[in-house]
């Protein structure tokens, strides 16, 4: 099997990118794992409550950004924007980079916010959360 078929299969339903416009909802057609990232230590938040943070995923630069002012209980929604635009299945080690970058991201958040916060993922993503190799 080719390595893109093989990443695509592996991939999922694992949705990368996603402009925040609406929850992710977990598929559960593949692996899945489920990430809890607790608070560590106190950070203050951004004046203007707009969390961002920006990182290299291999050739491209991922930003992420959160608007941390929404009501207790509410889900937070976050923008990710890729430089240059994702156009194929990220390998393996791109995506081993974007999580790191991703749960750091997070980590900030849980740490402004005080809260700990829940993060599922599934295909690809989920096998390297759960340190397995594909």
């Amino acid at each position: 099997m080719g390595e893109a078929k093989r990443r695509k299969e592996a991939l999922g339903n694992f949705r990368i990118h996603h402009s925040g416009s609406g929850p992710i909802e977990p598929h559960l057609d593949g692996p899945m794992s489920v990430t809890v990232i607790k608070p560590q230590a106190k950070e203050p938040a951004p004046v203007d409550g707009v969390v961002r943070a920006a990182f290299a995923v291999g050739s491209h630069k991922v930003t992420m950004t959160m608007d941390i002012n929404f009501p207790a209980g509410a889900r937070g929604q976050h923008n990710v924007q890729w430089v240059p635009p994702l156009t194929e299945v990220p390998s393996f080690s791109e995506v081993v980079q974007y999580l790191s970058g991703r749960n750091a991201f997070y980590q900030r958040i849980a740490n402004m916010l005080g809260s700990s916060i829940p993060i599922v993922d599934t295909g690809v993503a989920a096998l390297v959360a759960m340190g397995k190799d594909c």
